[in-house]
């Protein structure tokens, strides 16, 4: 009886953790205009570093709020750091190599 109750606790608590994990949709373009080839994302706001390449635009299309996506120049989340604003296309005369959706 007690660990049926201990789950009871528990299992609503580990529901509400996943769903606190904000999702973001993010355009990503081989353009620094945030047109021609370009392709969505939507991932969810745990901090992983996720690798880009050929990258010369992003636009944030949703995102919780208090969260943030940032992208990288560098192909592990270190170097070149951009916040990717809410609807705000932001762009690089090089490459965004990495981003991070963090909540």
């Amino acid at each position: 009886m007690r660990a049926t109750s201990i789950l009871a606790y528990l299992l609503p608590a580990a529901l509400f953790a996943s769903s606190a994990l904000g999702d973001a949709t993010i355009l990503f373009c081989n353009t620094e205009s945030c047109t021609g080839s370009c392709s969505t994302q939507t991932v969810t706001g745990d901090g992983t570093c996720r690798q880009l390449g050929g990258i010369k635009s992003a636009d944030t299309l949703s995102l919780d709020g208090g969260c943030s996506v940032t992208v990288y120049s560098d192909s592990n989340c270190s170097v070149g750091a951009f916040a990717a604003g809410l609807n705000s296309c932001v762009f690089s005369s090089s490459e965004w190599n990495s981003y991070s959706y963090d909540c």
